[in-house]
């Protein structure tokens, strides 16, 4: 009875055992038909990804990455660099200037990136304690409970309830994606139609059935409504 429960030993192992294991480790994930969770979030067909030159950019800007979670601080920073996080303050600026749209978001100000960037590690993890500095700044600032809290909020927590009033819009429109033969050959509308079909009751699902819906099928949808754009196309809904 020594041992944690089932679960928790598996989210154990699943958090800190890979970043210490070597790289070529990886495959057993394969080996284990353990899905790809980036392949889960694209709406794209691999075929393509090959053919239009996208999968190859993303290896030369070593994207996705295959390890995760990573190694060590250096090795996150790389992380954020190669994805370009530390630039948000420059696009965001530029949505302004270009297109009027101004986004505020205090992680992308760069000058409050690069104070972070440059703080010892133990401000974040100090004598088993995360978010040291924050959580010390604000001492006697706000209830200690709050101050505390361990628990993370979810980003997009409401993408059910939103997915799930425009469902049959986006079927009608993924219907009509799919008579348009460029864009059938560019995304894989086959598997994004199928998950609006198999419709969960909740967002409370796993990762391997909640990106495909989450993340792969408005993206498609986007991107397919850009490309007509572009293209001068408009689709017939039925």
């Amino acid at each position: 009875r020594g041992w944690p429960g089932k679960s928790r030993w598996r989210g154990w192992c699943g958090r800190f055992r890979p970043p210490a294991l070597p790289h070529r480790s990886i495959w057993q994930r394969q080996l284990r038909k353990v899905a790809n969770l980036y392949h889960l979030a694209t709406p794209l067909r691999p075929d393509y990804a090959e053919q239009s030159g996208a999968a190859a950019r993303s290896r030369v800007a070593g994207l996705p990455n295959p390890r995760f979670p990573l190694r060590d601080r250096l090795a996150m920073m790389k992380e954020v660099h190669s994805n370009a996080w530390g630039e948000f303050s420059d696009i965001y600026a530029g949505f302004t200037e270009i297109h009027g749209m101004e986004q505020r978001d205090p992680t992308a100000y760069r000058p409050f990136f690069e104070f972070c960037a440059g703080l010892p590690s133990d401000t974040f993890l100090r004598d088993g304690q995360d978010r040291w500095l924050a959580r010390e700044m604000l001492r006697g600032q706000m209830p200690e409970a709050a101050r505390l809290e361990k628990r993370t909020g979810r980003h997009n927590a409401d993408w059910h309830a939103k997915l799930s009033r425009q469902r049959d819009d986006l079927r009608r429109e993924v219907d009509a994606l799919a008579k348009v033969p460029r864009l059938a050959a560019m995304f894989d509308l086959e598997r994004v139609r199928a998950a609006l079909e198999d419709w969960p009751d909740s967002g409370a699902i796993a990762d391997s059935e909640r990106l495909v819906r989450e993340v792969a099928l408005p993206r498609a949808i986007i991107m397919a409504r850009f490309v007509n754009y572009v293209e001068g196309r408009n689709l017939e809904l039925d």
